[in-house]
């Protein structure tokens, strides 16, 4: 097999129980998942290493049996900027346990043309050209931000954002309704948005008091299906429509 062959034929994102694939993938914690998957046979392996960069990141601990090769039993979905929900056999026996690994930054294989990000100027960088190369940018500085439709570059650095009534939903996130749906970028809008179960884009409230105060811009106006509501108390007086 060449370097450049497909591993299993596998191409493009996001890896499904359907593909065939033998990855690496890093995590926003600094952990690494080494995943192979047998589409034909219905199973696969996982081996986790976690985070190795110093002081151990809050959301990398250590888990019993890591470096070991594990039986994989089933998985949702393989994607930048997403969690995965992997169910794995722990001692052999066919009893399923479930393990979240945390939204991937980095995913390495031979299914993707190799691409430094850095030579790549599209504010967002679609899934199929994303094998980031993550170990060369400090994402807490940030340099780039995973979102569900690729990686955001080029983005202002914490000290910028720092003491806003509305925080930062990539520095300082703030709770409200959909604080932990995946985020989308509108390359059109320049604005993020939240995506419900339902598969309806929201406006991202701390990303809508940002536009609103800043430059009286009100991004808030979407096709609603009432997922985002209630306003949270943070916001009162920071939207539009959301007075004191």
């Amino acid at each position: 097999m060449r370097s450049d062959e497909p591993a299993f034929g596998v191409v493009g994102l996001p890896l499904l129980e359907t593909h065939s694939f033998d990855v690496d993938l890093e995590t926003a914690s600094g952990s690494r998942y080494k995943v192979t998957w047998d589409a034909e046979a219905g199973r696969g392996t996982l081996t986790r290493t976690p985070s190795s960069s110093g002081g151990e990141h809050p959301w990398s601990q250590p888990l019993r049996r890591d470096g070991e090769t594990l039986s994989l039993l089933s998985f949702d979905r393989i994607d930048l900027g997403h969690p995965t929900a992997f169910v794995i056999d722990l001692r052999g026996d066919g009893v399923s346990t479930v393990r979240w690994a945390n939204p991937a930054v980095a995913i390495y294989g031979t299914a993707w043309e190799t691409a430094d990000i850095s030579s790549l100027t599209p504010n967002v960088l679609t899934t199929v050209q994303v094998e980031v190369m993550a170990a060369r940018f400090d994402l807490a500085s940030g340099d780039l931000v995973a979102v569900s439709n690729g990686m955001l570059g080029h983005v202002h650095s914490s000290s910028s954002c720092q003491g806003q009534p509305w925080g930062c939903w990539i520095h300082d996130p703030r709770p409200h309704p959909l604080d932990k749906a995946p985020v989308r970028w509108r390359d059109d809008k320049s604005t993020a948005e939240r995506i419900c179960d339902h598969g309806v884009g929201h406006p991202d409230p701390q990303d809508a008091a940002f536009w609103w105060n800043t430059q009286r811009r009100d991004v808030t106006i979407h096709g609603c299906d009432g997922c985002c509501g209630p306003c949270p108390d943070w916001a009162t007086g920071l939207l539009p429509g959301h007075r004191p």
